[in-house]
């Protein structure tokens, strides 16, 4: 019987702390929907646009506005963002994105934020810390991009994955990895290719020490060329002070107009089983093949 009384007994007192326990999460709750909504919106998103404009060297322009939502998360939509080093690229179209604490980072010295967007037919998010470390993934986005102005070559595909792990802005010992997966590549604009190159799929990573990448792995396959390649990328401030030093190993399949494995072979150098060996140089927004 005593045993019964005491089971009893502890009943009322768990239902109890139960109702305060509610109360009081409905009691943050309220203040915090109260303190989303007495925020100055306008301040804080020109605040973030700033400060983002300013580490990452671009323009953004929201046409659809930003609006603060539970649980604090700014969400906006039809964005455009246009990188200064980069304006031979059309700007990027965001149709809708979404920017919110990093909760487990904020009881430490080094809060964060994270991001998701859509964009470009597929979906990009990055996780952003006070440090400037900066993880990034890319999953299915539509490319349609110029290769070099005055040319009218258009490089179009579809970039399956794309993962990028680096501190901004990069110091002489920031260690950056970035890996790319392309798949049915084309390069159009080709005098006497109305189907364009293809270049299949392709798969590039890179592994840096400030601003000098090794590239580790260089790779097209099942297109109208095979080719693999190795060397260093030096980044500079935009794609004109890059530059590229790598070696190509280029094979050409049977699906290769011949014109241009004819043109292969007179400027490359034969190795081994069909495949020549190029040179690839001169800057990001100027390559030189010899």
């Amino acid at each position: 019987m005593r045993f019964r009384r005491s089971q009893q007994g502890k009943k009322p007192a768990l239902q109890r702390a139960g109702i305060v326990l509610l109360g009081l999460g409905l009691l943050l709750l309220g203040g915090f929907t109260g303190l989303l909504l007495a925020l100055p919106t306008d301040a804080l998103t020109n605040r973030l646009i700033q400060e983002v404009e300013t580490r990452t060297r671009t323009e953004i322009d929201i046409s659809g506005g930003m609006q603060l939502a539970l649980p604090l998360a700014l969400r906006g939509a039809e964005s455009v963002v246009q990188p200064r080093t980069m304006t031979q690229f059309p700007p990027v179209q965001i149709d809708r994105f979404q920017v919110r604490p990093l909760w487990t980072s904020l009881l430490t010295f080094n809060p964060g934020l994270t991001a998701e967007a859509q964009l470009m037919n597929g979906s990009m998010s990055a996780a952003y810390r006070a440090d400037g470390s900066l993880s990034l993934q890319a999953d299915n986005l539509l490319l349609d991009l110029p290769i070099e102005q005055g040319f009218n070559l258009q490089l179009k595909g579809r970039l399956l994955q794309g993962r990028l792990n680096t501190v901004v802005p990069l110091g002489r010992e920031t260690a950056s990895r970035l890996t790319l997966t392309l798949d049915r590549v084309r390069l159009l604009g080709l005098t006497g290719q109305e189907n364009g190159l293809r270049l299949g799929t392709i798969r590039l990573e890179l592994n840096g020490e400030g601003n000098s990448f090794r590239v580790a792995e260089l790779r097209a396959v099942e297109g109208d060329f095979t080719v693999t390649g190795a060397g260093r990328v030096l980044l500079g401030n935009s794609p004109a002070s890059s530059r590229l030093n790598l070696r190509l190993t280029i094979r050409p399949e049977a699906s290769a107009d011949p014109t241009l494995a004819d043109l292969l072979r007179m400027t490359g150098r034969e190795s081994s089983a069909g495949a020549y060996q190029l040179r690839l140089g001169g800057s990001l927004a100027r390559p030189e093949l010899n």
